[in-house]
């Protein structure tokens, strides 16, 4: 069973919170306000999203499908998620890759941001909510694009080059 660990700052302390029936939680995020942790939970072998409060202690389900649903990240305002989620690739049979989706928290709707080639992971908002930017990776080489919310237009921010991931 995996747990979710808060270090309080001024206590000097870590803290676990247990998450019962998950098998494993990744790449937790605090809410902007402070209030909440979107993570990754696998349970019955199924990765979806999901939403720890951390006062009430309860656990809401943010995704539910048979995809592997990650990286979530919250927009600014707090009222969506971004992430990345294996689908299925609809032009190669058995072969899956990684597409960029965003979930409003309060009705738990669903859009998809991107119909890219390669993989795209590790979504995070800008500081205003206009852009997303995040990583794509196609023919062995990573690269960092930038999403604009609005218009849905993707623009890659670098030319590594080469097949390692970028630094953050």
């Amino acid at each position: 069973r995996d747990g979710l660990y808060l270090y309080d700052i001024a206590a000097r302390r870590i803290e676990r919170r247990e998450l019962p029936d998950f098998m494993t939680a990744a790449t937790p995020q605090f809410s902007p306000d402070g209030a909440r942790v979107v993570f990754s939970g696998m349970k019955d072998s199924v990765t979806d999203l999901y939403l720890y409060d951390l006062t009430s202690r309860r656990i809401s389900q943010l995704t539910q499908d048979p995809e592997d649903d990650a990286m979530p990240s919250f927009s600014p305002d707090g009222r969506s998620v971004v992430y990345s989620s294996e689908v299925s690739d609809p032009l190669r049979a058995g072969v899956h890759v990684r597409r960029l989706y965003r979930v409003d928290i309060a009705d738990r709707s669903l859009t998809r941001l991107e119909e890219l080639g390669g993989e795209a992971r590790d979504p995070i908002f800008s500081p205003d909510g206009s852009k997303i930017l995040f990583v794509l990776e196609t023919e062995g080489f990573s690269e960092i694009c930038e999403l604009e919310a609005a218009s849905g237009r993707v623009r890659r921010l670098t030319q590594i080059g080469g097949g390692w991931p970028p630094p953050f």
